[in-house]
């Protein structure tokens, strides 16, 4: 077999691999690594065993096919697979804070450990984790909800 072959072969089974990749199994996988370590071993090849001007050649028709693909990766659509379209809105469900935490704001608590500026405080019966907005609250003073911002709970001395 010439280098001329297995140089060509490797670029083409890098590039089959990279389909793969694309149009079966979505994600990076050991397909696409695969297919990029292969078009990599073909130049690299055509470097060591055929001279600069055919490693020249390979790298070109390696950016050439990548740009046939990419141009047909987008015109096909194809992309939109491995792209999340989904949005979390409330009228869906989807809330960034629970709940249970936004019914706490403007409740009273007693820090259980000193809040420098975070802690633990009992509200309500319960153990949650607090942070002051910078202040020191020592341990058993009372507490006040002042916010809730995601799963952060912000207190004050009351």
């Amino acid at each position: 077999m010439t280098p001329w072959f297995f140089a060509i072969g490797l670029l083409l089974i890098g590039f089959m691999l990279i389909l793969i990749e694309l149009f079966l199994i979505p994600g990076i996988t050991l397909a696409g690594i695969g297919g990029g370590l292969a078009i990599l071993g073909g130049v690299v090849y055509a470097y060591k065993y055929l001279g600069l001007t055919e490693a020249a050649w390979c790298l070109g028709v390696s950016f050439v096919l990548g740009a046939v693909l990419l141009r047909f990766v987008i015109r096909t659509g194809s992309w939109r697979r491995m792209v999340l379209n989904t949005k979390e809105s409330g009228e869906e469900g989807f809330r960034s804070t629970p709940s249970e935490l936004e019914a706490l704001v403007g409740k009273e608590g007693v820090a259980v450990t000193p809040l420098h500026p975070s802690g633990t405080a009992i509200i309500e019966g319960k153990r949650i984790n607090v942070v002051t907005e910078g202040g020191f609250v020592e341990r058993n003073a009372k507490i006040v909800v002042e916010e809730v911002e995601g799963n952060r709970v912000v207190v004050h001395p009351s």
